[in-house]
């Protein structure tokens, strides 16, 4: 080891070849000549051209930025929509479209079977009455007690929620709308299309 350490000093002491010194005086120049131009820029108050350019990019963005929160401040406020609001949407379709089947169902139903139809209506809905009405035979008590309880905690949840609904979040009501608006107008045209087909 001592050995080594002789000849890494020795060969410290021998003076370098032409070509590292040649290439170590250039890098010295080239550092030179960098820092000298650095000076003289800030002496002058001007930067480089790359310099310039992320500058302007970097104000770009920031008037952009400023430019998109006026926008998003003179907007009106949108008014929260409770959570179940594309729920009942859903449901009031549904219902409008059961409606219009059953409205197509009865215009082309012979007077008998409309006759019988509803008398059968009548009485499931007389029975269903009576069956909630008062309990029946079969059921126990505790079975009887916890129904009740059940029917009473989700009238108290109607309730609450009537009069004060849970809002919807901002992001989530915010693409919904959106979302529903795109498939309404895609309903729209698919209307137009089979109304007027050329």
């Amino acid at each position: 080891e001592s050995q080594r350490k002789l000849e890494i000093e020795k060969m410290t002491n021998q003076p370098a070849p032409p070509a590292v010194e040649y290439f170590t005086r250039k890098a010295e120049e080239e550092k030179r000549r960098v820092e000298e131009a650095a000076k003289k820029r800030e002496v002058q108050g001007v930067a480089c051209v790359a310099t310039q350019h992320f500058e302007k990019q970097k104000s770009m963005k920031i008037q952009q930025s400023e430019a998109k929160k006026a926008e998003i401040k003179n907007k009106p406020r949108q008014e929260p929509l409770p959570v179940d609001y594309f729920t009942r949407l859903g449901e009031q379709r549904v219902a409008e479209k059961a409606k219009s089947s059953r409205a197509l169902a009865d215009s082309c139903m012979p007077d008998a079977v409309r006759h019988f139809t509803q008398l059968a209506e009548e009485e499931k809905a007389q029975k269903l009455a009576d069956f909630h009405a008062k309990p029946h035979e079969s059921m126990s008590v505790a079975t009887q007690y916890f129904n009740k309880r059940a029917a009473e905690e989700k009238a108290e949840r109607e309730r609450s929620m009537r009069a004060d609904p849970e809002s919807m979040p901002a992001a989530i009501q915010y693409f919904s709308l959106q979302a529903e608006e795109e498939r309404r107008k895609k309903k729209e045209q698919l209307e137009m299309l089979k109304n007027n087909p050329h």
